[in-house]
């Protein structure tokens, strides 16, 4: 006569519950991890382009500035954030050469790039492009 513990058996007909679980588990985990990972990577992108287009602006906003003030300000935001020099778009509605000398024009900067998703739909960024707009009103000449 043996004696057994009253869950020995128990234990024996539950053996592939835990790897079971797991599985059904794990897609939801990995899908929420992928989804925050891109929202994320978004964000990191979005606050870039809005640095460069900020600095863009601000260099454009000055009296005497040139087209390529605005460009050089915005490489090297975009440099310096580690992203190389063709991955982004940069430009101004008009250009800065022609505002009014006496100021009070708006300098608007756009900045833009593509953006492929990482995350597993529907918990990712459903964007393809990444764009910053800042605008700033143009200083003029002391009278």
């Amino acid at each position: 006569m043996t004696i057994t513990r009253p869950g020995a058996n128990l234990s024996r007909r539950r053996r592939g519950t835990e790897v079971l679980e797991l599985a059904l588990l794990m897609l939801p985990l990995l899908w929420l991890t992928f989804g925050a990972c891109d929202f994320g990577l978004y964000f990191y992108y979005q606050h870039n382009l809005t640095s460069a287009a900020r600095e863009g602006a601000r260099a454009g906003s000055l009296y005497n500035a040139r087209n390529s003030d605005v460009d050089s300000a915005v490489k090297k935001i975009m440099k310096n954030a580690g992203f190389k020099d063709g991955s982004y778009t940069s430009y101004t509605e008009q250009s800065v050469e022609n505002l009014d000398p006496r100021g009070g024009d708006d300098v608007v900067c756009h900045v833009e790039m593509n953006y492929s998703p990482i995350g597993i739909p529907p918990a990712r960024v459903h964007s393809t492009k990444v764009s910053s707009i800042v605008t700033m009103r143009s200083e003029g000449r002391d009278p």
